[in-house]
């Protein structure tokens, strides 16, 4: 990419094609940084899906639980306790 070992005829040479190197390091670098906010923003919004998700499985479970425990007894709870174990 960088020919660091380039001989120039004139300093004035060597001075403009290092400003036109720099204007692309700069220009790769500013890309870089722009690809790595999009990065964290989309990281941000796959995060708080994720949360949200958790948050209503967790809803989801309290309820179905509650409705387990309504139909079945102690007894009964026990005993599907105990299936789950051997599983």
């Amino acid at each position: 990419m960088l020919n660091l070992e380039k001989q120039y005829q004139s300093v004035q040479e060597e001075v403009t094609d290092l400003r036109v190197k720099n204007k692309k390091l700069i220009e790769a670098l500013t890309k870089s940084r722009k690809e790595i906010e999009d990065l964290n923003v989309e990281f941000q919004s796959e995060r708080e899906y994720l949360q949200d998700t958790i948050r209503y499985t967790e809803k989801d479970l309290a309820f179905y639980l509650g409705i387990f425990k309504m139909l079945f007894s102690e007894k009964e709870m026990k005993i599907f306790q105990s299936i789950k174990a051997d599983c």
